[in-house]
């Protein structure tokens, strides 16, 4: 999610929701949509190399794409979605590097 404009333009539709589907910064961009809309979200990951799906925090980018500032959500996800065909089918070195990231949490 850029951190430009992401406030503003959201509340100018009116939505019950947002479903986010996909990777890491899809679904922090679900995730922060949700927040400065005052809506529930679901996440659907379609890989398991990230830990965005379950955190309450989502990644802000600038506009050239560089990492900005982190955005503390004051819950998690309402809702995570995973169907484990997508997720076991996903190639094995994104599997790989989720399992590495899992064991370096708990160092």
């Amino acid at each position: 999610m850029r951190s430009t404009g992401c406030a503003p333009s959201p509340k100018k539709v009116s939505v019950g929701a947002v479903l986010g589907i996909g990777g890491g910064k899809t679904l922090d961009t679900a995730k922060a949509l949700a927040h400065f809309m005052n809506v529930p979200v679901a996440i659907a990951p379609t890989i398991a190399s990230t830990d965005a799906p379950c955190s309450a925090l989502s990644v802000i980018y600038t506009d050239a794409g560089e990492f900005d500032r982190y955005l503390l959500l004051p819950h998690n996800p309402n809702m995570v979605i995973v169907d484990t065909q997508i997720v076991a089918g996903a190639p094995a070195r994104l599997l790989g590097s989720r399992y590495r990231r899992c064991t370096g949490d708990l160092v």
